[in-house]
């Protein structure tokens, strides 16, 4: 399916050489050009030297790709093999006939002759002969070429134009032969990998490029040649690239590149060029393996190009003679002058307009633009000079008749109808290899966008109106773009798939958009699946939903990737087709989940599938997420013909989690009409995963028969099952079913059942054993003791849970007012507590209880609440007021004591508080100065040397301090520091206004787990930088630590102290101002360290304190 286009043509001047005795030249290049020749007389010179002479002239001569070994084969029947560095001879073998050719394997591993005689040998470097045919050949070989290891030898014959193939030991390969079109072939050469292989022919003179696919020789390139050329040698690196050198001093170097030819209208026809041939192949109406095909034109001439026009089936094909044909009506289109090489022809018959390139000997490379019209020659109506040559041409996607062009200088024009042509916005980062245009269907409109595969892999999307770009792939082989998808393949043989129109849904599945609006590769998050090895894309059909690929070797395959068949079965969801929807699940093994997961309606699903099998095989395949959205639907839609559907009904019930094994059953037993029950029990029994459990679902129906059918069709002990279900049929009605209640844990029903026949006592032990008390409450309806008994157990039970709140309103309701007030206090309910209290106790047993709930809510951190008891429940304005100092509560200390008039209390109780907070905080703040200096210009110093060291670019080690200071690194002692490394202001806030001995013991118990999690850093550890940082993060005082101090600052304005108020505020600065110092990587998230609004209310306490 691969055609060979001519991609560019240059004329390079070389040493000009009278070919007329030159039997072999070549050039080698190290540090500087120089060339050697052979004559037929036996002459060899080096330059205009003569450096050896081979006695009886020369028929045959090859000099290795290397050019370190020349081959001669002389008159008088030996093969010489000499070095070209010093001119020795190797070595001298005899043969048993002259030779009429001789060529090197790629690697120089092997020279073949042939021989006059008809044999071939193989000779390896050395001489020595490593294998000869068998039989000779009745024809004259007239040239020869060795292909790449593994390949074959490949023998011209003048007279027929036939090609024979041997392979290195000489066997013949007959399945390769063939007949060329070349009349007098003079010269014949494999490329670089050997799939190509170019003959020279003489008669007239032209050069035959033939490619090896699906075992046949394809002509894929007939292109005329002046009469001065004598040799073809494919370039070394590039094996698309051919150089004919001539006898005038000229070199006419031919650059192909593959493409595949297939068109853009309903019927995706692939034209493949053979010679005077087109191979077609309608790849939607059948994929055919090559090299057959649907159909076969002939043309009069050769075929240089074949193309459609963009959006229609029309063909064209430009002809080795330079005529531009209508393949279908055999109409001239155009006529160029085959000997600026046309090329690259590109068609819009929208605005009857093409382009061509053209250029190549004796002319620059130029883009012509001509107009065209029906049964009239094509006029040129302009032409641009390419300089740098060009790389691809395609057209538009719009009617407008616009064509893009990419050049080998990286660079991409836009030719408009006119002719006029202005550049296009690109990175230029890579050569362009080939690119193609495509539509982006968005909510409102449509954008067109370029998809440009560039060197090295790398394919890019270019919306070439604002010069935008996105990189889909850094591995991309082949890629084509339909209407609705772009899909490419890669280096690692997947093939990945790209959405062209705006996704409205929640997807997983990028689109050519998402690329654009985000940089790097995509073709980690874009789908994709594998393929053969080197497997290409011919084309993707999205209307079919498939993609053609070509194997290697030529072979075709066809699939479907994902997101395509997704994209169908979301439009026939969307149409309400369920039959064809259910049918695309089942071909591509599509998610089922995706049918159920918008407006699914379980109606028409079911009445369009109809089949139960196939239903149960779709439900049970959902996953349990869509089978509970859309089970119970199903259930329903089926339960209309519960005959026909009873087994997708048992299924359905089945494949729930957990199994509704009862429903299931009683659907069994309800089926009367339809299959017997036996066989239904039989499909239950293999659906579940449990049989125990059917059993005691089957018990839960309370119809022996049933648990008795189970027992029979399962797996169970017979014996042990069917004596349990005697003794059940032996009790009364009631007391059976409350048996059977209690073994299959249905005990609300049990407790029912007991009720009827047993007493109180019974009853309320049964309900409190299962914790049934909700249930046995409106049971016991107008026996108001049992119903006490009950719920002084159920409140029991709710304590034990630590369901406080519960167990208390319980309480309350049997009048143990006592009980519901500790129950509330539990709870954190302090108000409900006391009220509930006041309701049983009073004097000094309701005062006790009070000074308990005070006491609770002082230990679990609530002062202002416990204030609240002290004070106003109990009139002890002292112990609140202590209460709300010893928590650094100082407001609401102020409001107690002047809202009762005991300003008494401020004087001779909160403001000694307040000075022995006032002394702890100037420590605790000094002391965190001095350890955030030291630790914060320790840290300057250790990146300091960082950063000398860096500057130094030595061998050293990458630690930040010497290496003699590398011993420090295992000691088992903590960074050296004159404090501690914890603070109440840089660890959880404490309350301010603590007892001294209360906060020392916090403060121990803070060291102590500082001290376990302490990292052994010591300095010179090459991890220093990292701990000091965390520390410093850490060491920072905490926003709600400053709220406190600034608070207790506010309390001694109010009671009018400022000196104390101004010590603390400038201490407290002081601290912000070390932590504000620090580097920004520390002070990441800790904005209030800069904050200094507070501030500006003390103003005052700055100018009234002592300096």
């Amino acid at each position: 399916m691969r055609n060979l286009k001519l991609l560019g043509v240059d004329v390079e001047e070389h040493r000009h050489l009278d070919s007329s005795e030159i039997v072999e030249w070549f050039h080698h290049v190290e540090e500087e050009t120089w060339i050697c020749t052979v004559l037929r007389s036996g002459e060899i010179c080096e330059e205009d030297e003569a450096v050896g002479w081979i006695s009886g002239g020369v028929t045959a001569s090859k000099v290795s790709y290397d050019g370190e070994l020349l081959a001669i084969c002389s008159g008088d029947q030996s093969l010489v093999l000499m070095r070209t560095s010093s001119w020795d001879l190797v070595t001298e073998v005899n043969l048993a006939a002259n030779a009429r050719g001789c060529a090197w394997r790629r690697d120089d591993a092997f020279l073949a002759v042939f021989l006059e005689n008809g044999h071939v040998f193989v000779f390896n470097p050395d001489g020595v002969q490593e294998a000869v045919s068998e039989k000779a050949l009745t024809e004259v070989v007239g040239c020869c070429s060795f292909s790449r290891p593994g390949g074959l030898i490949a023998a011209g014959i003048p007279s027929s134009g036939q090609v024979r193939f041997y392979e290195r030991n000489c066997l013949r390969h007959l399945r390769s032969d063939f007949q060329s079109s070349a009349k007098q072939m003079s010269d014949l050469s494999f490329n670089a990998t050997g799939s190509l292989l170019a003959l020279l022919d003489e008669e007239p003179k032209r050069l035959l490029i033939y490619f090896f696919s699906n075992y046949r020789w394809y002509l894929k390139q007939d292109i005329g040649l002046p009469d001065t050329v004598q040799s073809l040698i494919w370039d070394a690196e590039n094996a698309l690239k051919i150089r004919a050198y001539t006898n005038v001093g000229e070199s006419i170097s031919f650059e192909f590149s593959w493409s595949t030819i297939v068109s853009s209208d309903e019927t995706n026809t692939a034209a493949v060029v053979d010679g005077q041939s087109i191979l077609l192949t309608h790849l939607r109406n059948q994929i055919i393996p090559p090299p057959m095909c649907s159909e076969d034109i002939v043309l009069e001439r050769s075929i240089s190009q074949v193309f459609f026009a963009r959006g229609e089936g029309v063909l064209y094909a430009l002809l080795s003679d330079g005529q531009l044909v209508d393949v279908q009506s055999k109409d001239q289109v155009a006529s160029l002058s085959p000997g600026v090489f046309p090329r690259m022809p590109c068609i819009s018959r929208a605005a009857s307009r093409l382009v061509i390139v053209a250029g190549g000997k004796g002319a620059d490379e130029s883009l012509q633009v001509y107009e065209t019209s029906p049964g009239a020659p094509a006029e040129l109506i302009a032409e641009h000079p390419m300089d740098t040559g060009v790389a691809d041409v395609v057209s538009s996607t719009s009617a407008k008749g616009f064509f893009f062009v990419a050049t080998k200088g990286k660079r991409l024009f836009r030719v408009s109808p006119s002719g006029d042509m202005e550049a296009v916005p690109s990175s230029e980062s890579a050569d362009i290899l080939s690119f193609a245009t495509c539509e982006f269907q968005s909510s409102l409109s449509s954008s067109e966008y370029l998809l440009l595969l560039c060197g090295g892999g790398l394919l890019k999307v270019l919306d070439w109106q604002t010069g935008r770009e996105g990189t889909i792939s850094d591995e991309c082989t082949s890629f084509d773009a339909t209407s609705k998808f772009l899909v490419y393949s890669t280096r690692s043989n997947v093939i990945h798939t790209v959405y062209l129109e705006h996704q409205e849904h929640p997807k997983s599945f990028p689109s050519l958009e998402d690329i654009l609006m985000s940089p790097g590769p995509k073709s980690e998050i874009v789908p994709g699946r594998p393929i053969d090895r080197g497997s290409k894309i011919v084309k993707a059909l999205s209307d079919q939903m498939r993609v053609v690929l070509q194997a290697p070797r030529g072979n075709l395959e066809c699939f479907v990737p994902r997101p395509m068949a997704v994209s169908q079965l979301q439009n026939k969801i969307r149409d309400r087709d369920y039959r064809g929807a259910f049918k695309l699940c089942r071909e591509q093994r599509l998610d089922g989940d995706l049918i159920v997961a918008e407006d699914f309606d379980a109606n028409k699903f079911v009445d369009e599938v109809g089949h139960p099998t196939r239903l149960s095989v779709f439900v049970s395949q959902l996953s349990l997420v869509a089978l509970e959205k859309v089970g119970d639907a199903l259930l329903a839609a089926m339960g209309r013909d519960n005959v026909k559907y009873v087994h997708t009904v048992v299924t359905t019930l089945m494949s729930f989690e957990p199994p509704r094994v009862g429903a299931a059953l009683r659907a069994i037993s309800q089926n009367t009409e339809g299959e017997s029950e036996e066989a239904m029990m039989d499909y239950l029994l293999i659906l579940s995963k449990n049989q125990e459990e059917v059993y005691a679902a089957a018990l839960a129906t309370y119809d022996l028969r049933l648990a008795s059918l189970v027992v029979a069709h399962s797996q169970l002990d017979p014996k042990a099952h069917r004596e349990e279900l005697e003794s059940l049929q032996a009790l009364p009605e009631l007391n059976r079913k409350f048996e059977i209640a209690s073994r299959v844990g249905k005990f609300d029903e049990a407790l029912q059942f007991l009720r009827v026949f047993e007493t109180s006592d019974v009853v309320i032990k049964f309900a409190c054993e299962h914790e049934l008390y909700a249930s046995a409450i409106p049971l016991f309806a107008g026996d108001s003791d049992s119903v006490k008994v009950v719920k002084e157990a159920y409140a029991l039970s709710c304590m034990k849970k630590c369901l406080y709140a519960e167990a208390a309103g319980l309480y309350q309701s049997t009048g143990e007012f006592m009980k519901a007030a500790e129950a509330y206090l539990e709870s954190g309910d302090y108000l409900m507590s006391m009220s509930s209290a006041r309701l049983e106790l009073s004097g000094e047993q309701l005062d006790s209880f009070l000074r308990e709930v005070a006491t609770r809510m002082e230990s679990e951190s609530k002062p202002r609440d416990a204030a609240y008891v002290l004070s106003e429940c109990l009139a002890e304005r002292e112990a609140a007021v202590d209460v709300l100092c010893s928590a650094g509560e100082w407001r609401h200390a102020f409001d107690i004591s002047t809202r009762h008039k005991e300003l008494g209390l401020i004087e001779g109780l909160v403001v000694p508080q307040m000075v022995l907070s006032h002394e702890s905080r100037i420590t605790e703040l000094s002391e965190l100065n001095i350890k955030l200096t030291e630790r914060s210009r320790r840290l300057q110093v250790v990146r300091d040397l960082k950063s000398r060291r860096r500057e130094r670019e030595d061998d050293e080690s990458s630690d930040v301090f010497p290496e003699s200071d590398a011993g420090s690194m295992v000691s088992d002692f903590t960074f050296g520091s004159q404090t501690s490394q914890a603070t109440d202001l840089t660890g959880p806030s404490l309350a301010i206004g603590s007892t001294s001995a209360k906060r020392e013991k916090y403060a121990a118990r803070k060291r102590a787990k500082a001290q376990k999690k302490r990292k052994r850093i010591v300095q010179g550890h090459p991890q220093e930088e990292e701990y000091l940082v965390e520390y410093l993060r850490n060491a920072i005082i905490l926003e709600q630590s400053v709220a406190d101090i600034v608070d207790l600052i506010m309390a001694f304005v109010f009671v009018g102290r400022m000196d104390e108020a101004g010590n603390l505020q400038r201490s407290l600065i002081e601290v912000l101002n070390t932590c504000g110092s620090f580097p920004e990587d520390v002070l990441e998230g800790k904005d209030h360290v800069h904050q200094r609004s507070w501030v500006l209310h003390m103003l005052i306490i700055e100018e009234n304190s002592p300096q």
